[in-house]
């Protein structure tokens, strides 16, 4: 929708590019954070006198948000912790919340199209740090040059950070890479990737975003992907597949995979990011007591459910803060039992990296339950859009390994499809179909 000669597609454009970008800031104050003020500037300068309507949907993340700033305010009170930054940031969640998240939930409704323009614009943005990834590790290995490091620092000169923007391990050969895209954070660039992956109807596109996955070495957005692409197989049934259409997949196949293994066999330092991925993939198979992080992925949440238990009543039920689930860990010591915790977790606040583990201690079992309702009546809703259906499985997939359920994209993406879901139930009651098929 325009008003005037001012579309909102601009506004909406930046925010989920700069919700995506985590790890960027201007002049201190994160990227992600901002993303959604030019958006309200226009929504609440365009639609002053506009009536609010409260839908299902709407009143269902609204009690979400709500749930956000009680969870916050009630800990701010009555919850210490001897993390630093463990007020400032139940702070933060109480004016986000407030400022930003819930008058664009409440106003965004009346505009058209807002969750197929931003499933649109997450695709767009997936294309570019897939092709920014490969730019990296490319530039990295044929050239030595830290691409990211020359835009970031030396091209905008520190405007957005002056962080590492190229993650890096050692291994055999020399210091290797992780790209990392347009983030700092191999792991925030994957969970694009799993969604232009499943968002994209391109073959070409869906093996480069897997390809980008491997390249960042990041093993949720590996297992995520292969899941996704397992499942869709499962679904399709092979009765459903012509003669035509196998035939063309076992050529592709064939191209695409005596390819990929000619780079990997003639190419050492592809061979070792390939092994590399293989090895961190493997750990997760191996469930023991140990402080490599790929087993505390695994242990985050049993150690969650012995923690919560030992904790007062009212932290149970609303947890210890939203984005703060690991201080309920140095409130208590089971999870000594599965883990240690680093020098960085005894010291700073911090989410716990596994969002039912977090949901559980920073939001509580009320919380916990409160998300997955919420994300199980997304999955429903959308039953006749497989592939939207399969973007919110996916966000249930990966939160699994990784804590997303907070993430900035996410939650525009859960206020984009409140919109859109009204609008669904309107058409129904016209008898039209629910979801079209993009």
């Amino acid at each position: 929708m325009s008003v005037g000669k001012i579309s909102i597609n601009p506004f909406l454009f930046f925010a989920v590019l700069a919700s995506s970008m985590i790890g960027a800031q201007i002049f201190g104050i994160s990227f992600s954070k901002i993303s959604l003020i030019p958006l309200e500037i226009y929504i609440l300068l365009h639609l002053k006198n506009t009536k609010i309507e409260l839908h299902q949907e709407k009143k269902m993340l609204l009690l979400w948000f709500g749930f956000i700033i009680v969870s916050s305010t009630l800990n701010y009170i009555f919850t210490d912790s001897p993390l630093e930054g463990y007020k400032t940031v139940l702070l933060l969640n109480i004016a986000q919340t407030l400022i930003f998240l819930i008058p664009i939930l409440l106003k965004l409704g009346d505009f058209n199209d807002i969750f197929e323009k931003t499933e649109k614009y997450i695709l767009i943005i997936a294309k570019i740090n897939c092709i920014w990834c490969v730019v990296q590790f490319i530039a990295w290995y044929v050239f030595s040059f830290d691409f990211n490091h020359f835009f970031f620092i030396n091209v905008l000169h520190g405007l957005l950070g002056e962080r590492e923007w190229t993650a890096s391990y050692n291994d055999s050969l020399a210091v290797a890479i992780r790209p990392t895209g347009l983030n700092h954070d191999p792991a925030f660039l994957s969970i694009l990737l799993v969604f232009g992956f499943v968002l994209t109807k391109s073959k070409f596109w869906k093996y480069f975003f897997f390809i980008g996955t491997l390249l960042a070495i990041s093993r949720v957005g590996i297992v995520t992907i292969v899941f996704i692409a397992l499942y869709d197989k499962y679904k399709t049934g092979l009765m459903k597949i012509s003669i035509k259409k196998i035939l063309y997949s076992l050529f592709f196949i064939l191209l695409v995979g005596s390819s990929s293994f000619y780079v990997y066999s003639n190419n050492k330092l592809v061979h070792n990011q390939v092994n590399r991925s293989i090895e961190r993939l493997s750990v997760i198979a191996k469930n023991k007591n140990s402080n490599d992080g790929t087993n505390r992925h695994v242990l985050y949440f049993p150690a969650a459910i012995t923690t919560s238990a030992e904790m007062p009543l009212y932290n149970i039920l609303l947890g210890v803060g939203p984005r703060t689930g690991g201080n309920a860990f140095v409130k208590t010591s089971n999870y000594k039992n599965y883990f240690e915790l680093n020098s960085t977790m005894q010291e700073k606040t911090w989410a716990i990296e596994c969002d039912p583990a977090e949901l559980l201690l920073g939001m509580g079992l009320t919380g916990f339950c409160l998300y997955y309702f919420i994300m199980i009546c997304f999955i429903k809703k959308y039953r006749k859009d497989p592939q939207t259906q399969m973007l919110f499985t996916t966000i249930i997939i990966f939160g699994i390994m990784y804590d997303v359920s907070m993430h900035p994209l996410i939650t525009l993406l859960l206020i984009a499809a409140v919109q859109q879901t009204h609008n669904n139930i309107q058409q129904e009651s016209k008898g039209e179909h629910a979801i079209q098929y993009r």
